[in-house]
């Protein structure tokens, strides 16, 4: 009977070892899956940042191929140019070599001259427009580093105050000069006698009164 209540005692003891140790289990495993649910949220949070990081690298990288798509474009433009202010330079010293001024008389020619020699310096007038198209030389080289780093870095906006430069230069004639009349009313008469078939003793007259009013309008020229 000692043996038997000995026993029981043991066996009491036991089982209430087992639920203590059973019950410290579950609060181990709710403390455990509550962590699992914390990083499940991580997990979600983290793949959400990554697919918006995902696409903001993307929406940059587009963005800076449209950025170098433009630059190589706005090249084109510049190359565009300065193909076209060689050409003109180019045209310049063709008509230097071939443009020629004639007066039906000499004498007439020679006045001209000297109320306004520079009106009949073609090589004057080649070396002004070329200082005007021609850009320079160390002008060309900054434009050129400056549109290769713009091409490296794709953050600096393009600066179109040099390009606008290149057009600034040029200021129109507005009032025509005595000489440019006679030469543009010579012209218009040559058109007319032509078309009209008039005689050459008529242009000849013409021409001649055209002369003398020049000579008449040089020396109004020097006193204004």
């Amino acid at each position: 009977r000692g043996d038997l209540l000995s026993y029981k005692m043991d066996y009491q003891k036991s089982c209430t070892k087992y639920t203590d140790t059973i019950n410290a289990l579950n609060r181990t495993i709710s403390k455990m899956k509550d962590k699992l649910s914390a990083h499940q949220e991580t997990i979600s949070i983290l793949s959400q940042q990554k697919e918006a990081q995902t696409k903001l690298y993307k929406t940059r990288e587009d963005k800076k191929l449209d950025k170098v798509i433009e630059l190589e474009q706005k090249v084109k433009v510049l190359d565009n140019i300065v193909y076209k202010i060689g050409q003109s330079v180019e045209m310049m010293n063709m008509l230097n070599n071939k443009c020629r001024t004639s007066f039906a008389k000499p004498e007439f020619l020679k006045k001209a001259q000297r109320a306004n020699p520079r009106l009949y310096d073609i090589g004057c007038y080649n070396d002004n427009i070329a200082l005007m198209l021609a850009p320079d030389i160390d002008e060309v080289i900054c434009l050129e580093k400056e549109i290769q780093s713009k091409l490296s870095d794709l953050i600096r906006p393009f600066d179109y105050d040099k390009l606008n430069n290149l057009y600034d230069l040029f200021v129109p004639q507005r009032e025509k000069s005595s000489e440019q009349r006679y030469f543009s009313e010579r012209s218009r008469l040559i058109h007319i006698n032509v078309n009209n078939g008039k005689s050459k003793e008529s242009f000849n007259k013409q021409t001649t009164l055209l002369e003398k009013r020049l000579d008449e309008s040089i020396p109004l020229d020097k006193q204004c």
